[in-house]
């Protein structure tokens, strides 16, 4: 495991920059970290997920839902690929198509509980913390998820690692509501950011791009953070054994499979 500096600036209110440790790892050893993956050492691995789906977040979702010694405790959507209403349908179709379950619904604001059906999913932020929405209707299309067809949702609205996959609003809102809460989370693994190149402009990556002071606040907050940026992204190849891989997630022992 290598330890690496980045720098990165603090946010738009002028702050001076500050020097962040951040783990990087290769694509090859992360995936061998992580239960179910060939000669992992058994961890079972609590999920909060944080997304905007988008076709790149539906498919972390369904490898996570088929994932042994996995178990999505909740999966929160923030406005990102597209808006805050239609990245939440595509997160509970989602849940649909993998089989997490029907578990009660949440109200706006209300407490999360975790049914013994499957994962909460909860509606969060609209938009980045300062300035406006820009969705990506260019990749992921008008519903945010064109392309496959997906059934009705029949997932309502509504030591835990916490991975985001979309804009860093809401983790960032939540880190700032109650602080507390980096002393309680294991680690936060994000996919965002990039040391070379970006997909939005040449030096920003679009998750970063969305909401940048969001970015600062979770990197500056004090628990375990693991970036995987568009370096590693652009490594993960859906190679025809990788698709043979997430076939057999269904009847591998997963959340989704139970």
């Amino acid at each position: 495991m290598n330890r690496r500096m980045a720098t990165l600036p603090s946010g738009a209110a002028g702050q001076k920059e500050r020097m962040h440790t951040m783990t990087t790892r290769s694509g090859q050893d992360a995936a061998a970290q992580w239960p179910g993956a060939p000669g992992a050492v058994a961890a079972p691995r609590r999920l909060i997920m944080d997304c905007d789906p988008g076709h790149d977040d539906a498919l972390a979702l369904l490898v996570a839902a088929g994932l042994p010694g996995v178990t999505i405790e909740a999966i929160t959507t923030v406005g990102g690929n597209q808006s805050l209403d239609r990245v939440t349908h595509n997160a509970r179709a989602v849940c649909t198509v993998a089989g997490l379950g029907d578990p009660g619904t949440p109200g706006a604001g209300s407490a999360l509980s975790t049914p013994p059906g499957g994962p909460v999913v909860a509606a969060g932020s609209h938009g980045p913390l300062l300035g406006e929405l820009s969705t990506d209707p260019r990749t992921h299309g008008a519903s945010g998820l064109d392309g496959p067809t997906l059934p009705t949702p029949s997932v309502p609205p509504g030591e835990v690692t916490l991975v985001a996959s979309g804009p860093l609003t809401n983790v960032a809102a939540a880190v700032r509501r109650e602080p507390r809460i980096a002393a309680r989370v294991r680690e936060v693994v994000f996919m965002g950011g990039g040391y070379t190149k970006g997909n939005i402009t040449p030096a920003a990556e679009f998750n970063m791009w969305s909401d940048p002071e969001a970015a600062a606040i979770v990197l500056g907050a004090p628990w375990p953070v693991t970036m995987v940026g568009l370096d590693v992204t652009h490594q993960a190849l859906a190679t025809d054994r990788v698709r043979a891989r997430i076939r057999a997630l269904a009847a591998g022992g997963g959340q989704g499979s139970r």
